[in-house]
């Protein structure tokens, strides 16, 4: 085999291996960016339900039960 083949061999390993990693770096970016979303979407939900209007609906809907349960 020539030097040239050789070469051009070894430049095919480094590309596929340089691929592998990047795949890598890919998956973990999605990874990253799937968490972010999962926080900001979950203090956006928050935000849109105040903490005092969900628990006097959860009273409202507590006393309504006790006095189905009277009847």
């Amino acid at each position: 085999m020539s030097a040239k083949v050789i070469l051009e061999n070894e430049l095919e390993e480094v590309d596929m291996e340089q691929e592998k990693d990047n795949f890598w770096l890919y998956i973990g970016g999605l990874i990253v960016f799937v968490i972010a979303l999962v926080f900001v979407f979950k203090n956006t939900h928050k935000e849109a339900i105040p903490e005092k209007a969900y628990q006097e609906t959860s009273k409202e809907i507590d006393e309504q039960i006790a006095k189905a349960k009277q009847q």
